[in-house]
């Protein structure tokens, strides 16, 4: 698995918090927390703040760019409009995709 500085990928961050979620008790856990995907709105300044700094979606020198171009190019908004490429856009992106992905997996 990545290490946060190494990912470049709206993929690889999911990869990496599926794994924390696994440390932190599981998909059940979770989904406790955020038992519908409209839920993840409320995590903005707390999971979300911790994606973007874990992640450094705010320095346009680190990965954290490349993960904001990754999700420009190959995500739409919930309205099926563009990624605004922004921090906080792109961490409810990834929200919504970590939502999705411990759907599957409880």
């Amino acid at each position: 698995m990545k290490k946060p500085e190494e990912c470049t990928t709206v993929r690889d961050v999911i990869e990496y918090l599926l794994e924390e979620v696994k440390k932190q008790g599981g998909p059940e856990v979770f989904m406790e927390h955020y038992p519908e995907k409209d839920c993840m709105a409320f995590a903005h300044r707390t999971l979300g703040m911790q994606i973007r700094n874990t992640f450094n979606l705010w320095d346009e020198k680190s990965n954290g760019m490349k993960i904001r171009e990754d999700c420009v190019l190959n995500y739409k908004d919930s309205d099926g409009d563009p990624i605004v490429n922004i921090p906080d856009s792109v961490s409810t992106v990834i929200m919504e995709e970590l939502w999705k992905a411990v759907v599957v997996q409880s």
